[in-house]
């Protein structure tokens, strides 16, 4: 398998125990394949059979089979809202084998319309999806909120809980997590503006509107943007995760500022960009011993080598930096998140920058990732409190 390359949070005993996982799977796959036909299999215990070998891998990884969308069979394996988990997903994906029956999926998908109405009135006890309908309306940071309209008597706390339930089957659990908003819901309510059945194109339509007026790609539109300064108030520490020590921010984008900095599980690229870039930044400890022979003489001067580096080649550009307490950062936009991280690698060795230099990425299922700029770059302090194993 070709490794994917955000994939350092991925232990080396998770990586033998993905390996384990899939030569079980391909061995017993005939008899899962005999479960689900006859109900009877080698497999009598599927809950156990799974804990063992897929939860060897990490026991927060959720599982579903079903029916699939172009083989046979499906299972879609996900952290659910384990959003640190999400680079051990790509990882256990990509080492997936080809088996002509089996498809297998990261996120779970949205279902047939007959399905829905299945799931609609098994968990939710709505039978007739006729009289449910949603309206869509655009949130902050560009999250897209929810209300479904229903035409019948419901306990509006129920009605909420239930609508959430039903979202993940209806628009796929990719897009509750990445752009869906606030769900809600309104019993005995007038028609809505979308029927369930359409629910899924006017969807798409709030999400290519919510990019709409954006430059294709982002990056294009930095030098025209009306810069903003930020400023903020830190407490000091022994070190910082993320961006915690950050109190000067120049940057091109009050909107994406914010955004960036909601919150680690909150940010996804796409949101900002229709054109497949990802947002990151470079931070890099000035205060650290080895940066003696650096050739360069601040972050401005880092900023403009990285800049000509990045646009000469057509991979993106420097949206922002910013002083700390104790790092110093660079915002960048890339549209070839690999080229450019190995071009940015080679231009960085050159200026001699420290080593306790890394690569951090805003999206929310990156939070656990990193990428140093030397081979010996240390590992970064990513939480300010170690996530649960």
């Amino acid at each position: 398998m070709q490794v994917p390359l955000l994939t350092t949070s991925v232990t080396e005993a998770q990586r033998a125990a993905v390996r384990d996982w899939w030569t079980s799977f391909e061995e017993h796959s005939s008899a899962l394949i005999e479960l689900f036909q006859t109900g009877q299999s080698a497999i009598s215990d599927l809950s156990a059979w799974m804990a063992k070998h897929l939860g060897a891998i990490h026991p927060d990884l959720m599982w579903e089979f079903g029916r699939g969308q172009t083989r046979s069979f499906q299972l879609t394996i996900t952290p659910e809202v384990r959003q640190d988990l999400r680079p051990v997903v790509t990882f256990l994906l990509a080492a997936a084998p080809d088996l002509p029956e089996w498809e297998f999926h990261g996120y779970r998908p949205p279902v047939s319309f007959e399905d829905l109405g299945l799931i609609a009135d098994q968990l939710c006890g709505w039978a007739d999806l006729s009289a449910i309908s949603v309206q869509f309306s655009p949130s902050e940071h560009r999250r897209i909120d929810l209300t479904y309209h229903l035409r019948f008597d419901e306990d509006a706390n129920d009605a909420v809980e239930k609508g959430f339930l039903l979202t993940t089957p209806l628009l796929g659990e990719r897009n509750l997590e990445r752009w869906v908003g606030t769900v809600s819901a309104v019993p005995n309510a007038e028609q809505g503006e979308t029927s369930l059945k359409a629910a899924r194109r006017e969807f798409a339509r709030h999400q290519r509107m919510a990019t709409a007026e954006d430059p294709a790609p982002y990056s294009v539109g930095v030098g025209e943007a009306d810069w903003i300064l930020v400023e903020l108030q830190q407490e000091e520490q022994e070190d910082y995760a993320f961006k915690d020590d950050l109190v000067v921010s120049p940057f091109s984008s009050q909107e994406l500022f914010e955004a960036l900095h909601i919150g680690r599980d909150a940010f996804y690229s796409e949101r900002f960009s229709a054109s497949g870039e990802t947002f990151l930044f470079l931070k890099t400890d000035g205060s650290a011993p080895d940066t003696s022979g650096a050739t360069f003489s601040g972050r401005d001067e880092l900023e403009d080598v990285l800049i000509e580096a990045l646009t000469d080649e057509g991979l993106g550009t420097v949206i922002g930096g910013g002083t700390g307490l104790r790092y110093s950062y660079v915002d960048l936009v890339v549209t070839d998140l690999e080229a450019a991280i190995n071009l940015m690698k080679e231009v960085l060795g050159g200026v001699k920058i420290s080593s306790r230099s890394w690569f951090l990425f805003y999206d929310a299922d990156l939070q656990a990732e990193w990428t140093g700029v030397y081979d010996d770059t240390p590992i970064p302090l990513l939480f300010d409190t170690q996530l649960p194993n």
